[in-house]
């Protein structure tokens, strides 16, 4: 696949949102948004290695459609939201700022990606979201444990058109239930396959191996080290081209971590085995539940941003957390 496949993408949705009928409009969602001003708890620093915290929520809704919050992205300049739920659900958000930090958010709306739960058990597997277009035209979505694990769709005002399956390679099909796709993300303009989709399986296919499968969709395999049990959650380009991975790790004797990896963005090629520097990594001496989604912009200061969003499973014994990191070394 060329680097025309962006437009192949948005071209094939925009074809099936002309041909599909007309669909309910988004409804508001009321969300409380308490404010994260400390990362580290109990400590007043605010640098960690090469991230600035610049600000966090702890948001909270009545409404049980908000909540297994699993993937985000964020339009260029970090003002628009758009968020999806394990359950199938798009949640979209205007997020608030104040003094170059995360101070809120508001327009909640939310909408059913799939109608009537058409796909069936699909609806409870979605994991990620990339948006294409400022504003928004189009998305990809990726799902766990599906014959069709990346699904595609044109934004339509306050609606959404129908989903529809993006082919991919078949090897990415016969993934075992641990290791289904988890992440999916555009490449950017200022990369080697502008507009093509990477996507990464969750974990390593086999216990004790030490690699993870990616795919550049229609180019090309590739693999990634698998380090300290940790499994990749989301993962996006930041501006200059490198490759950012959110991963998560679950022990009993550690609890949850959370770890940001970085990769050189002209290692990422078809046959190319990849490993990068840690930027972060953090346990539950940190503001961190189960960080899924990852979300990356510059903002009006031209900082690099890192959005991080948590799934809290639907469970009241977690939360929805909302983050933001400024990239001191861009």
């Amino acid at each position: 696949m060329k680097p025309h496949i962006l437009k192949s993408v948005v071209a094939a949705a925009i074809a099936v949102a002309v041909l599909a009928p007309a669909r309910p409009a988004a409804e508001p969602v009321a969300v409380v948004a308490h404010a994260i001003d400390r990362f580290a708890i109990g400590l007043d620093q605010t640098v960690f290695g090469s991230l600035e915290f610049v600000g966090g929520l702890d948001l909270i809704a009545r409404d049980r459609r908000f909540s297994g919050l699993s993937g985000i992205d964020v339009s260029a300049d970090g003002r628009t939201a758009y968020i999806i739920s394990d359950r199938g659900f798009m949640v979209t958000a205007d997020l608030d700022y104040r003094d170059g930090r995360l101070a809120g958010i508001s327009n909640v709306d939310i909408t059913r990606i799939f109608p009537n739960n058409s796909l069936g058990k699909v609806g409870n597997d979605v994991e990620d979201i990339t948006v294409f277009g400022d504003p928004a035209k189009a998305a990809v979505i990726s799902l766990e444990r599906q014959a069709d694990p990346l699904i595609r769709f044109r934004f339509d005002g306050a609606r959404l058109s129908e989903p529809e399956p993006v082919k991919i390679d078949e090897a990415a099909r016969r993934l075992p239930l641990n290791a289904g796709l988890e992440s999916v993300t555009f490449f950017p303009p200022a990369s080697s396959y502008p507009g093509a989709l990477l996507t990464i399986s969750e974990g390593p296919r086999r216990r004790g191996s030490r690699h993870i499968d990616a795919w550049i969709v229609g180019i090309g395999a590739l693999r990634i080290v698998a380090r300290d049990n940790f499994n990749i959650t989301a993962a996006r380009f930041l501006p200059g081209g490198d490759l950012l991975l959110l991963e998560r790790r679950f022990t009993a004797s550690q609890g949850i971590g959370m770890r940001l990896r970085r990769i050189a963005g002209d290692q990422v090629r078809p046959g190319a085995t990849l490993d990068g520097a840690i930027l972060l990594q953090a346990g539950m001496r940190m503001q961190i539940d189960n960080m899924e989604g990852l979300a990356v912009h510059r903002d009006g200061r031209g900082r690099t941003i890192i959005t991080i969003i948590s799934d809290n499973n639907g469970s009241i014994l977690q939360r929805t957390l909302l983050l933001q990191f400024a990239l001191v070394d861009p």
